[in-house]
């Protein structure tokens, strides 16, 4: 148990990770009354690239663990976006960005079928069994064209074993 933590990689953006209540459409929560959201950057320095960390508390990977979560964009097409999973060992410092080691990545125009409709993700953590661990969600977004990124959703973040199909039947 414990806090999600909010960081970045000391690249000033104008924003932070937050809460999204809006339930009514466009929906920006898929179950529930809150989702995560973290907005898009309107200004950077210039050649440089935002990273905003949202890090969850510290849990143990379960046998055949993988993470599942529901997510989506807000606009449509290329708007300089990478959408980030990684993974830092408990006992790294856990708001230093060069802890956590990249496990999965999504564009903008490859995040969801339907940029308006949230969709399940899966990522498999089978190389962390049993390690003591935080994941990142982490949101790059380059100056590429104004207004800079999108905007990105998340919701019913877990971490659950594995369930396999059934064989021999």
């Amino acid at each position: 148990t414990g806090n999600w933590l909010v960081f970045d990689n000391g690249v000033p953006g104008n924003f932070r990770w937050g809460i999204s209540t809006v339930t009514t459409p466009p929906t920006q929560v898929y179950q529930g009354t809150n989702a995560a959201y973290m907005a898009r950057e309107t200004s950077f320095p210039a050649g440089q690239v935002v990273e905003d960390y949202l890090a969850t508390p510290v849990f143990n990977v379960p046998t055949n663990g993988q993470l599942r979560f529901w997510t989506r964009g807000f606009f449509l097409g290329n708007q300089g976006t990478t959408y980030q999973v990684k993974v830092a060992p408990a006992v790294s410092d856990p708001t230093d960005p060069n802890s956590y080691l990249l496990v999965q990545q999504w564009t903008d125009t490859d995040l969801v079928t339907t940029i308006s409709q949230y969709e399940e993700k899966v990522v498999d953590l089978t190389a962390y069994v049993g390690l003591d661990v935080r994941i990142a969600f982490v949101m790059q977004q380059a100056p590429i064209a104004a207004p800079f990124g999108d905007r990105w959703f998340l919701d019913n973040v877990q971490v659950v074993a594995q369930c396999f199909d059934p064989t021999a039947l």
